[in-house]
């Protein structure tokens, strides 16, 4: 037994330092593995994390199967309302492009009766600066550029009151002419001779105008121009010779001489006095034609002159 008991305190002390030695020498490998330069480099077996596949959401909305994106109900809803919106958009855009190209080449081949006025063209031509009473010619050009006729065409002139017009005094200034009809693309010129009256530089304006009616129309239609000119001399001139100062209860003379600076005979001369406050009349040579400041002077020809003396007090 007590052999046997040895024998047993040798095998576990044989088995200890076996263990002891096995211990030491996983040890010495593990710090020979931690403390080596080739560390990072050992190979080293690791566990690899199976992957699974999760059907996650990345927005609000529902996921396409196929593709993967995701997309929003309402984005879905609005796509599907705006495109009917621009294809309709679209057609009717497309439809009135189409419309507007008939509608102008239907026009620009003539194939329409529409007269327009801004077709109606008007051109004056004139003296820049007349002499007042003297005659010059008003040239007046009328284009008719529609591609239909214009109908009843009548040409207007208005001038100042008392103008001459084709050598006739006119009491109102207006002159009228008719044109008949006017075809398309014809120009038609007319030659007025006229005449004005008025202070020295004063403007005067002339204003032509042109009346027409449409095919199968009784609307009347119309285009006007107008044309200014200057007076650069009076026809008649006026001088007034009265003293300076007047003393109360005394008479006075005052002398007047119209002269005429036309070189045309200036008809129906007329004279009219405006007297100061308080002048009372008491004659004049000639005698006034109508009441106590009005005289008819007549027919005033070139370079001739009328003199007209009055006498009065001022009380």
């Amino acid at each position: 037994m007590q052999i046997l008991k040895f024998y047993l305190m040798l095998y576990n002390k044989e088995m200890e330092n076996e263990n002891n030695l096995e211990n030491n020498s996983v040890i010495k490998k593990t710090e020979k593995r931690l403390y080596s330069s080739g560390f990072n480099d050992l190979e080293r077996k690791r566990s690899r994390l199976s992957g699974v596949n999760f059907d996650t959401k990345q927005g609000w909305g529902e996921a396409k199967e196929d593709s993967g994106e995701v997309y929003d109900e309402n984005m879905l809803k609005n796509k599907k309302t705006k495109s009917p919106l621009l294809v309709s958009f679209f057609i009717v855009s497309l439809l009135f492009f189409i419309g507007s190209i008939i509608f102008a080449s239907f026009l620009y081949l003539g194939g329409t009766n529409v007269v327009s006025p801004e077709n109606v063209d008007i051109s004056v031509i004139g003296p820049v600066s007349v002499k007042g009473g003297e005659d010059f010619n008003l040239q007046i050009m009328i284009s008719n550029n529609n591609n239909t006729s214009l109908e009843s065409a009548d040409l207007l002139i208005t001038y100042p009151v008392g103008s001459r017009i084709n050598g006739t005094e006119s009491s109102d200034g207006r002159y009228r002419e008719s044109l008949g009809t006017i075809a398309p693309n014809q120009v038609i010129n007319k030659t007025i001779k006229s005449a004005v009256f008025g202070e020295e530089n004063s403007d005067k304006e002339i204003r032509v105008s042109i009346e027409y009616r449409n095919e199968n129309s009784n609307a009347i239609l119309g285009k006007d121009k107008s044309f200014t000119t200057l007076i650069s001399s009076s026809p008649l001139s006026l001088f007034v010779d009265a003293p300076d100062e007047v003393n109360s209860n005394q008479d006075i003379s005052l002398n007047l001489k119209v002269t005429s600076n036309s070189s045309e005979t200036i008809k129906g001369g007329i004279l009219s006095a405006t007297y100061p406050a308080g002048f009372l009349f008491k004659s004049a040579i000639p005698q006034p034609t109508s009441g106590e400041d009005t005289w008819n002077l007549g027919d005033i020809k070139k370079g001739s002159e009328k003199i007209i003396k009055i006498k009065g007090i001022i009380p």
